[in-house]
């Protein structure tokens, strides 16, 4: 297992997720709620754990019981996506599907295989 040190109050998810960027936010929570995760506080007492959210004082120790957690030590960050642009042709192409515009709602005839909303590992989609 891994150990991991508490050095001031924070997230549960947040520390695990800082100290492995390159792991995705919902495999970190997951381990927790999956009881993965054991920490052992400041006063030596075991706390339970089941909310990733759960905010930890600092001196505690983390035990994370993950093979894929203590492999990904080295990885780099998963890169992000936010910067992938529309190439000219998709842009005049998406333009060219608005069928209304008004200040409150756009129509879009949506070309298929471009995702409406993004997510994780979604490169390219329409809210961002």
């Amino acid at each position: 297992g891994t150990i991991v040190r508490v050095d001031e109050t924070e997230r549960l998810d947040n520390l695990l997720s800082r100290q492995r960027p390159s792991l995705p936010f919902s495999f970190i929570q997951r381990l927790v709620r999956n009881k993965k995760v054991k920490v052992l506080g400041p006063e030596g007492e075991w706390i339970k754990l089941v909310n990733p959210g759960r905010k930890l004082q600092g001196g505690a120790t983390l035990h994370v019981q993950s093979k894929t957690f203590e492999e990904s030590k080295h990885e780099a960050p998963v890169a992000e996506t936010s910067h992938l642009l529309l190439s000219n042709r998709e842009k005049r192409d998406l333009v060219d599907s608005v069928l209304l515009e008004h200040p409150d709602v756009i129509i879009i005839n949506k070309p298929s295989g471009l995702a409406v909303q993004g997510g994780s590992k979604m490169g390219r989609h329409l809210d961002r």
